[in-house]
């Protein structure tokens, strides 16, 4: 996907690499979105956008079509912006820190790009996480398999739009895994705890919390240490110089 947001007050700027998007009806800002929509078989039986709110509102946002396929995620700006459709839908009054939801099946046709905008109606802004942040935008539909037997053979399949393999920050970790895990896509040790975001998932630790100190298996060697030295942090028999049979933990990150 490709996101990006303009803002009337800097029309000459472009946000497309912001972690942020945001919405606000003065001065007029607003978010646009592309999803490459690929796969789908059946009927649509519904299409549900998701974005990940920053800021609470109590007056909410508006998702509206965007007919032009040629504004660009790093040369959109409020000067050369694409025009927007009529609300096709609208979210409703939300919580800082939680995923909203905007029923937009009316917009989806099929397969091929799908272009949106989020505008405001109140004006307080709002900001919301962009595909840059931790938790970026998705596109959920649910189709109607085709040539069923019979209706218990007829499921909803729900597809979640074009998995995002990029790996921006390099770290062996999916965008899409990173926003799973809750991690930065640009930064390969998210909780800078000089553990790499990539060993703490596979390893089991929180990746957004520096654990760096703590000792999860009361070894009394710290998690940070356990990382340096190769060993299990969840294993108090795999610390080198035990007087004890040990396997030495190879962390996933160094393997070949």
């Amino acid at each position: 996907m490709r996101d990006a947001y303009v803002n009337a007050a800097n029309s000459a700027s472009n946000y497309g690499s912001s972690a942020s998007l945001r919405v606000d009806a003065s001065p007029v800002t607003q978010s646009f979105l592309r999803f490459d929509v690929q796969g789908l078989a059946g009927s649509i039986v519904s299409a549900t956008l998701r974005v990940y709110a920053n800021s609470g509102s109590s007056a909410g946002y508006q998702v509206r079509p965007v007919g032009d396929n040629a504004w660009t995620e790093l040369g959109v700006t409020s000067a050369n912006a694409p025009a927007v459709g009529a609300v096709a839908g609208a979210s409703g009054s939300f919580s800082s820190g939680a995923w909203t939801s905007v029923d937009v099946t009316a917009l989806v046709t099929g397969n091929g790009s799908l272009n949106l905008a989020m505008t405001g109606t109140s004006n307080t802004g709002i900001a919301f996480d962009s595909r840059e942040g931790i938790n970026s935008p998705e596109l959920v539909i649910t189709t109607a398999v085709v040539a069923a037997a019979s209706p218990a053979d007829n499921p909803a399949v729900t597809t979640r739009v074009q998995p995002d393999a990029s790996d921006a920050d390099g770290d062996g970790l999916s965008a899409t895994d990173e926003r799973l895990n809750g991690t930065n896509d640009h930064s390969a040790d998210t909780d800078g705890d000089q553990m790499p975001d990539l060993w703490e998932v596979e390893i089991g630790l929180n990746p957004t919390r520096n654990d760096a100190l703590a000792d999860e298996d009361g070894d009394s060697a710290s998690n940070v240490a356990e990382f340096l030295a190769g060993t299990d942090p969840y294993d108090d028999q795999h610390m080198p110089g035990l007087n004890a049979d040990h396997v030495l933990y190879i962390p996933l990150l160094l393997r070949q």
